[in-house]
């Protein structure tokens, strides 16, 4: 599945969609090299279902031009629905 944003920017993998647990963990949106559009950017992670009843952990590494930032947070359990702002950043 590849999702295109009006922006361009894409998203290439709904990783464990509806439950369905594929052992990937991974999603990525990203744009082309030097494609992104100058702005504020807003990265928040959404539980969006509440599949395995328990704590989830997450992992987000943003790449804004050379510089890599990782953050790590966690969702508690039976938190379906609650999104989470991790960064915010100028490009």
């Amino acid at each position: 599945m590849t999702t295109t944003s009006a922006a361009g920017g894409r998203l290439d993998l709904d990783s464990n969609a509806e439950c369905v647990i594929d052992n990937v963990n991974n999603e990525n949106v990203f744009w082309a090299e030097r494609m992104a559009p100058s702005g504020t950017y807003i990265v928040r992670v959404h539980n969006y279902q509440d599949c395995v009843q328990q704590p989830v952990n997450y992992t987000v590494t943003v790449q804004n031009d050379r510089e890599v930032s990782t953050f790590r947070g966690t969702f508690a359990a039976s938190t379906a629905g609650e999104v989470q702002v991790v960064t915010t950043f100028e490009h």
